[in-house]
């Protein structure tokens, strides 16, 4: 990997979500990319509607993205998920000390 992205705290390539009630499935988020490096401030707005809360969740790790990739300080928050069988408590050593 290159130190640019290393230098990344927030990386999400591609990620989508989508939400499943029965046979309907409900797309939410369409191909989301962002980019934090550190020391950076955004800000997330949009309509009613538009998945902020989604990717905020997705990014808070409170919620997993159902496509793409979510590398947090480098590591693939999806290796460190409860919902992968893991040790539940490798989901805290996503922990960034910039927090």
């Amino acid at each position: 990997m290159t130190a640019a992205l290393i230098d990344a705290l927030i990386d999400i390539r591609s990620v989508t979500k989508s939400y499943v009630s029965g046979s309907v499935e409900t797309p939410v988020l369409f191909g989301v990319d962002l980019r934090v490096e550190r020391g950076d401030f955004i800000a997330v707005m949009g309509q009613s509607g538009s998945g902020k809360s989604t990717l905020m969740n997705i990014l808070g790790c409170l919620d997993q993205a159902t496509g793409g990739d979510y590398l947090l300080d480098g590591a693939d928050t999806r290796a460190h998920a409860p919902a992968t069988g893991r040790d539940p408590e490798s989901h805290h050593r996503l922990r960034v000390p910039e927090f």
